[in-house]
């Protein structure tokens, strides 16, 4: 799961939102038997936000709420899009390289915003992409 935070100056309230329901959102997976693996990366950066959340990390909540916090100093164009692909390319944190995309997984994106993003392609050029 790779959750795509906007981080800019109006996204305060929503990320506060989102920390809060971390809970909701950990508990369904920590009591499947899914082998998940949860990024974070905000709208303007590729980078992850911390380690990446499996089931052996100690905390899973506690690790959630405090990457959902991204903070709003970001840049006002948001490119979540951009940078997912960034992240998921050869190279990126959230890769086949890296060791997070496998062969028998399923990549899910969450995209967190209060606006429409500033993506530079068009919406089925990263369908194409993420297919």
């Amino acid at each position: 799961v790779l959750f795509v935070i906007d981080n800019s100056c109006s996204m305060s309230q929503e990320q506060e939102d989102l920390s809060a329901s971390a809970s909701k959102f950990a508990r369904t997976l920590i009591g499947s038997d899914v082998d998940f693996q949860i990024g974070v990366i905000t709208t303007d950066s590729p980078e992850l936000r911390g380690p990446i959340v499996t089931p052996a990390t100690t905390d899973i909540v506690g690790e959630l709420e405090s990457q959902f916090l991204v903070g709003t100093s970001g840049n006002p164009v948001e490119k979540g899009m951009d940078q997912a692909i960034a992240t998921t390319s050869s190279g990126g944190a959230f890769s086949w390289d890296s060791g997070v995309l496998r062969e028998d997984s399923f990549l899910t994106m969450i995209f967190v915003t209060d606006e429409p993003g500033d993506d530079i392609r068009d919406v089925l050029d990263y369908s194409d992409w993420f297919q």
